[in-house]
């Protein structure tokens, strides 16, 4: 998990074969960010 959504890290993910998945998060002091989850498949995630 990141929060740079970047181009650079979006290539870097998929030049290695791993998916993106932006997250909505709200911080310790009610900041809302959006997260960019990682992984090699979102199978398992329920949204």
């Amino acid at each position: 998990m990141t929060y740079e959504d970047s181009p650079q890290i979006r290539r870097l993910a998929a030049d290695f074969g791993f998916a993106l998945k932006p997250i909505n998060m709200v911080g310790r002091q009610q900041i809302k960010k959006t997260e960019l989850l990682i992984g090699k498949s979102f199978e398992w995630l329920k949204l």
